[in-house]
């Protein structure tokens, strides 16, 4: 087993002996079978199996699926910190390199721990690609993840490029709307705190629409947890912006309600939420139509029998005469 690592490949040893102890320790996954020659073998491995028939599945769809979810879960929470970092980083050129932000503090806090926390999080741990029963049917679908399917410096160049396109849309073409500081309603101008307001909305909300676009298995609670967390964020603007003072500070005071009544904004939420990620959606569908990979077939293939499966029941049962 040493040897075979030191090749550079992964090694995954079974047993189920005390004189199998030393290999399945040496191995990076060691799984010990419960049987008649005590527990030793189980209490020094990774994972204990009651049977070796269990093995397939602990491999081929427990083992592929968490391969998946880190993968997914690794590289978005790096997009969505690099989009915000990055805007930063732009913005430092600008106020020549002061330190200023142009997100508030207070905004900057919350972003990782309440407004991108929960979809992450859940990503990470419901997502799938296939069903247990199609992955164990298709081996050949674990053999894919040795060859750096989903995590990979392909994959991760990808998702850096993705921040980097989006983190330049948002930030010099939000630049570019406030050139003269507008005059919102009221007698208010806008200033660094509307204009980071707005920068801040756009990140959240392409955050959030990047994490429902990856996802391959949805259901009702990803659906809730996004629009919670959106729902989050605009709560916490309108209470923010409702404090006339908070630790000394007024620099957020009526903020949300100048941009509620201006249109820019809600252009850029759109814009943010939709029209940013178009090419993603374009790239997504160039390389499931023309560079399928093997799961991405495997899923049309079910689709259609499942297709022709409700077609069959919904066809009217006609009689014939005699």
């Amino acid at each position: 087993v040493h040897m075979f690592q030191g090749l550079g490949h992964t090694a995954l040893a079974v047993g189920d002996g005390a004189n199998d102890v030393s290999m399945i320790q040496e191995a990076k996954v060691g799984v010990g079978i419960m049987g008649l020659e005590g527990s030793q073998a189980e209490l020094a491995s990774d994972y204990a199996l009651p049977r070796f028939r269990h093995l397939v599945r602990l491999a081929a769809v427990h083992g592929r699926f968490c391969h998946v979810r880190n993968a997914a879960l690794i590289q978005y929470s790096f997009y969505k910190n690099l989009v915000l970092a990055f805007v930063q980083v732009y913005f430092a050129f600008s106020n020549g390199f002061t330190g200023q932000t142009l997100f508030d503090s207070w905004a900057m806090t919350f972003f990782n721990v309440a407004f991108t926390a929960l979809p992450p999080l859940f990503l990470g741990v419901f997502e799938k690609d296939l069903f247990d029963r199609v992955v164990e049917k298709n081996p050949r679908l674990l053999q894919a993840l040795t060859r750096g399917q989903g995590f990979s410096v392909r994959t991760i160049s990808g998702w850096l490029l993705a921040a980097l396109v989006h983190s330049i849309c948002i930030y010099f073409l939000i630049a570019g709307t406030f050139p003269r500081d507008d005059a919102a309603r009221g007698g208010r101008t806008s200033d660094l705190w509307t204009q980071g307001s707005v920068a801040m909305t756009v990140v959240v909300t392409i955050a959030l629409a990047k994490n429902a676009l990856v996802l391959r298995y949805w259901t009702w609670l990803q659906a809730a947890v996004l629009l919670f967390s959106y729902a989050i964020y605009f709560l916490f603007i309108v209470v923010y912006s409702a404090l006339p003072m908070l630790m000394g500070s007024s620099n957020y005071y009526f903020v949300a309600y100048i941009l509620f009544a201006d249109v820019k904004f809600h252009f850029w939420i759109a814009f943010g939420g939709i029209g940013l990620l178009m090419p993603d959606v374009a790239l997504m569908y160039i390389l499931r139509r023309w560079r399928p990979e093997h799961r991405d077939e495997i899923q049309d293939y079910y689709a259609k029998k499942a297709q022709l499966a409700l077609y069959s029941r919904s066809r009217p049962l006609t009689v014939a005469a005699a």
